[in-house]
């Protein structure tokens, strides 16, 4: 079932800025929220990984709306076996025609990598040991959950995992240079800027540039070039973007709040095995 939004413009911020065809809801969160007219109290957020069948077709549809690669079957059946892919929902409980409803705020798909060494501070015991990061693959919120603390709620569940396992060292991500939305939000849970790649991303026969962005964790810490490499990078924006507008900004390490120990259930359900 599909609803149309002729009145909505770009619903993800991941398309490119001139594109008109993001403008659907597809997931069926949607319609639920709007026949409810739910008002989303923050506090009863809560976070797991994807149970079932059903959650990932409601994923599927989300990723959808919010990203331009058409993602395979493949790619989500290896997040739901736990095969690689690793997810982290942000959900919400609700009474929808008379029984209990469990809706999809947010979604954060993740993957563990062998840590490359060129952005973190290393020395040579770290050669000898299986040293980790987590990359964050793909991440979104919907519109009607906007502003309700649920990317961020996202990303410290994702920090508390990378910190209950030591050889992690890191949390990375690529964004696309236009993703405003994206980028303030990762600088506002503490990612700092560490390069720009050029024509990174080819969306729609165009070719965009994209930042990459990391939180060091376990004591991990930055490269002594990264200043150097920030600099660069800043230079290079154009005039235009609004990182431009920033290039003051300190984006040495933001120290962040304390995480909020979740209960031993959660830990059980979100640790990596």
């Amino acid at each position: 079932m599909e609803l149309n939004t002729k009145d909505i413009q770009r619903l993800s911020h991941s398309f490119p800025p001139d594109y008109e065809h993001n403008c659907k809801y597809l997931a069926n969160v949607h319609h639920i929220i709007g026949n409810t007219k739910l008002n989303i109290d923050s506090k009863r957020i809560y976070y797991r990984p994807i149970k079932n069948a059903f959650e990932l077709k409601e994923v599927k549809l989300l990723h959808k709306e919010w990203f331009p690669p058409d993602y395979p079957d493949a790619f989500f059946n290896a997040v739901l076996n736990h095969n690689t892919y690793r997810s982290i929902l942000a959900l919400y409980d609700i009474s929808y025609k008379n029984k209990k409803t469990t809706i999809i705020l947010g979604c954060l798909l993740y993957e563990l990598k062998e840590l490359e060494f060129e952005y973190v501070r290393h020395s040579i015991a770290d050669w000898f040991q299986d040293r980790m990061s987590l990359y964050i693959l793909t991440f979104g919120v919907i519109n009607e959950a906007r502003n309700k603390g649920v990317g961020r709620g996202l990303l410290q569940k994702l920090i508390q995992i990378a910190n209950q396992n030591s050889n992690v060292a890191c949390i990375y991500l690529d964004v696309v240079a236009y993703n405003d939305q994206g980028i303030n939000c990762y600088e506002k849970n503490g990612f700092q800027l560490v390069a720009r790649k050029k024509n990174y991303y080819d969306i729609f026969d165009k070719e965009y540039d994209a930042f990459m962005y990391y939180y060091y964790v376990n004591g991990a810490k930055p490269p002594l070039h990264l200043k150097e490499k920030l600099f660069g990078c800043l230079q290079r924006l154009s005039p235009s973007h609004p990182c431009r507008k920033r290039k003051q900004q300190n984006y040495q390490k933001i120290a962040g709040d304390a995480i909020t120990s979740a209960s031993e259930e959660e830990k059980t359900q979100t640790s990596l095995p």
